[in-house]
Formats: C-alpha cells, structure tokens, sequence
C-alpha cells in the first residue's frame, strides 16, 4: 500500500523556515533499508531521519513542481550506475 504523511519533524521545521521567512528547499532524496517497518501499518509521524547505516543512497531531487495549491511533486532518476538496492 503507498502512503504519504508529513512528518513532526518536518511540519516543524517548514514552520520555523516560514516564522524567519526562509525558503523550504527539498533538495535531496534519502533511500534507506529500514528493517521492520510494515508498509501495510500507517507511517508514524514520529519518525525521523534513519541512521547512517541504513542509508543506502542519498541523491539530489531532479525534478519539482507544483500540482496544486495543497501538493508539489519533487523526483529523482537513478542512474543504471546506481544500486542494486535489496528492500
């Protein structure tokens, strides 16, 4: 099942940026093996960035635009020479 959520810790700091007027720049993807989550159990909203040690890749966003007035897409293209990744 895809899900999407924001997390606290985001919605905070895209709060903070707005407070000082700061631009919320999403500039990197970071695709990481996270043993036991569940993609069947809702997304914890706690949930924070994963230790270095399951992170596998790290890439800069490729893509970004707006859809609507409520969602932005941002993407990335992974090149043949990236991976193999086992999840």
């Amino acid at each position: 099942m895809s899900q999407t959520t924001i997390t606290l810790a985001f919605e905070q700091w895209k709060a903070q940026q707005g407070a000082t007027g700061e631009p919320v720049l999403l500039d990197e993807f970071v695709f990481a093996n996270v043993p036991g989550l569940d993609p069947d159990q809702p997304v914890d909203r706690n949930e924070t960035l994963p230790p270095a040690e399951q992170i596998v890749h790290r890439q800069a966003v490729s893509r970004k635009g707006v859809v609507n007035d409520n969602a932005v897409v941002h993407s990335v293209v992974l090149g043949a020479d990236v991976g193999d990744f086992s999840f």
